[in-house]
């Protein structure tokens, strides 16, 4: 396996607070936008765009961001960066760095490492470039035994890797990576689609899985079994992604409908096995989420109820990162 060091920069800046009710539930949440430390550019109103993918119980969370460089009329170039977010101090390190070139749709320039997912012993996945970052800081690059797409997607606290792989029939498939045997275990094969996400330490895995119009989101369990859902709201079954879960069952994720396109969801399965309606316990749209005009999609969430995703601001291309915090005591 190929290992390389890391190496980390830490610019600062401020966040956006704002204060919402979240969907049919009675819980109260702070929300908070992000904007990411990249400038804002004079070519584009609403910029920099940002997004989080991730959070863990100490409140640092992954994130994604990118502008248009002044010149970008002449040159067609976009900088982007990513890093982590420290979200009780307000303080972003900056792990990777990039330029785009949007005529040619190429990375004209590249450093670091992508931090798409975290966990509590501060180990990354990266995304698409399948590869993960240990304890040491060595970045371990993942070869498929079989296939050659690949991408890490979450990591639990006890190391295990989730993500998916494209199989020479162009099926989605499944994984769990196992550092410390460096083996691998292919699940749900589908010709659509099947993006696993989150890991819990108990070896569950949620995804969202089949095509886009019927999507089923999913939660497998360590032994192989797994459970199906659609988000279910006054009867009505929506396409559904799992995209990450707590210790205590508390899935997140997004729901799909004509009028709003990208809705947030926070809920839990019943206990009946072969139930497939989840019932939120909150929602997040357009309607209740200020600032966020366009869609809500979360990410992940955190062992002490804390969310990360994505405001989407406008039918653009303006987005920002989404924090969502409980608020103690509040009902």
């Amino acid at each position: 396996m190929k290992k390389t060091a890391l190496a980390i920069a830490c610019p600062l800046l401020v966040a956006v607070s704002l204060t919402a009710n979240a969907g049919p539930a009675a819980t109260e949440y702070e929300v908070t936008l992000v904007d990411g430390p990249l400038s804002a550019s004079p070519v584009f109103p609403g910029s920099p765009w940002a997004q989080l993918s991730d959070i863990n119980d100490h409140g640092i969370a992954t994130w994604v961001s990118e502008t248009a460089d002044p010149d970008f009329l002449n040159n067609f170039i976009f900088i982007d960066a990513a890093g982590l977010y420290d979200t009780k101090k307000d303080e972003y390190v900056t792990l990777w760095e990039a330029e785009y070139n949007a005529q040619t749709e190429e990375y004209i320039s590249e450093t670091g490492v992508y931090p798409f997912g975290l966990n509590n012993r501060g180990e990354l996945v990266t995304g698409d470039d399948c590869s993960y970052v240990n304890q040491k800081g060595e970045v371990i690059q993942l070869t498929h035994p079989l296939y050659e797409v690949c991408s890490t997607r979450g990591i639990s606290s006890n190391g295990m890797i989730s993500g998916y792989t494209i199989d020479d029939e162009f099926n989605w498939r499944g994984f769990v990576y196992d550092p410390k045997s460096d083996s691998y275990e292919d699940f749900l094969p589908d010709p659509f689609r099947n993006i696993a996400q989150a890991i819990t330490p108990q070896g569950q895995i949620v995804g969202g899985i089949g095509a886009a119009a019927d999507r089923d989101g999913y939660v497998r369990s360590s032994d192989g079994s797994t459970r199906y859902f659609k988000v279910t709201i006054d009867g009505v079954r929506y396409p559904s992604r799992a995209r990450g879960m707590s210790a205590d069952g508390t899935i997140v994720g997004v729901y799909a409908t004509d009028a709003t396109g990208n809705n947030g969801f926070v809920g839990r399965l019943s206990k009946d096995p072969d139930d497939e309606d989840l019932v939120p316990d909150a929602v997040f749209t357009p309607e209740n989420t200020p600032g966020c005009d366009a869609g809500v999609f979360l990410s992940r969430i955190n062992n002490k109820g804390v969310i990360a995703g994505i405001c989407f601001a406008d039918e653009g291309k303006i987005e920002k990162g989404l924090l969502l915090t409980p608020v103690p005591g509040a009902k």
